[in-house]
């Protein structure tokens, strides 16, 4: 049930609620019975989440870090991450060496396919246009640019915070 319905029921439109009206919208986190299926809960969703980030070193061949995980062990959106992060990594210009070029990321990420990183994984990054890399590589490239003022990466006090609308609409 979502916030917004749990408020519904529990009478909470605008007036003082009582007592049995906090106990129900306390509860609507964990009145999985009533939940549509496939909707995730916002713990659920950013249990997930945490796992992509937390597991995204880990490599396909299990010589990653932080828990040396292997294959299918390494979380789907970990795996899906790491392809991700490694090609962003890749085609940035770093303090220390300039952008590689999407063709060169693009021949490196196919080399550690079964190694570093999941071949499923591989194989769908690889069937996206080239056109699509480079269309959404320089519009995240334009906003770091207008967000941060000088292009760089870091954050700086006093900047917009940049959000994405995410792929898949969570009700929470």
């Amino acid at each position: 049930m979502t916030p917004s319905r749990a408020r519904s029921s529990a009478g909470l439109h605008g007036d003082p609620p009582g007592r049995g009206s906090w106990r129900q919208l306390r509860q609507h986190d964990r009145d999985e019975d009533r939940r549509p299926a496939g909707q995730l809960e916002l713990g659920e969703l950013l249990a997930q989440e945490a796992d992509a980030i937390k597991y995204h070193h880990e490599r396909y061949d299990g010589k990653g870090y932080p828990d040396g995980l292997k294959g299918e062990e390494i979380p789907l959106p970990a795996r899906i991450v790491m392809v991700a992060d490694s090609f962003d990594a890749m085609t940035s210009t770093r303090p220390y060496r300039s952008a590689l070029p999407h063709d060169v990321a693009l021949a490196e990420v196919l080399r550690g396919k079964g190694v570093q990183f999941d071949p499923r994984v591989i194989e769908a990054f690889s069937s996206i246009p080239r056109t699509r890399i480079t269309e959404i590589s320089r519009y995240y490239d334009a906003r770091a640019t207008s967000v941060l003022g000088d292009g760089s990466r870091g954050a700086q006090a006093g900047t917009e915070v940049v959000t994405c609308k995410p792929a898949v609409e969570v009700d929470c």
